[in-house]
């Protein structure tokens, strides 16, 4: 009789109290965790996005810095006698790598370059280190065969100065 009794009061005491903290906790709890499961899947979109970003920041500026060393760079190295650009020449080569860069990026990486560096600026500048990063890199390559023939060498000069917007 005394189990029948304590059977029953467990029956209308403890389950109505584990049901009313279960359902307390679970009120509480599944908000939270359906919470942490979207910042989770936010962060991970976020990453995937700033991945793809710097991924086409990566391949626009690869081509950029090549294709500013063929239309130009190559030609003024080959045709200066220390095999050096001038610091006028490096410049406008870096600016216009920069600006080649920029404009291979799809609206959407820019936006999102603008929205995570807060300025132009701050974008040209990381630009500027992903550029120079990339020339490091191009200047492993072998050198440009010296040119010898001083009329050919002001010819070329003159076109990659103007490639450059140097003239």
């Amino acid at each position: 009789m005394v189990l029948v009794e304590f059977s029953q009061l467990i029956y209308e005491i403890v389950v109505p109290a584990i049901a009313a903290l279960l359902s307390a906790v679970l009120a509480w709890g599944i908000p939270a965790l359906f919470t942490a499961i979207r910042g989770f899947l936010e962060a991970r979109v976020d990453n995937e996005t700033v991945r793809r970003v710097l991924d086409e920041v990566t391949r626009a500026v690869e081509v950029a810095v090549k294709e500013t060393a063929q239309i130009a760079v190559n030609d003024l190295k080959a045709a200066a006698s220390d095999g050096k650009l001038t610091r006028e020449e490096a410049v406008a080569a870096l600016n216009k790598a920069v600006a080649s860069a920029w404009g291979s990026l799809t609206q959407q990486a820019r936006e999102r370059l603008l929205g995570e560096l807060g300025s132009e600026a701050a974008v040209h500048k990381f630009l500027e280190s992903q550029v120079e990063a990339e020339l490091a890199v191009v200047k492993a390559l072998p050198k440009a065969t010296p040119i010898v023939d001083e009329g050919e060498r002001a010819k070329v000069v003159d076109a990659a100065r103007g490639r450059l917007g140097l003239r």
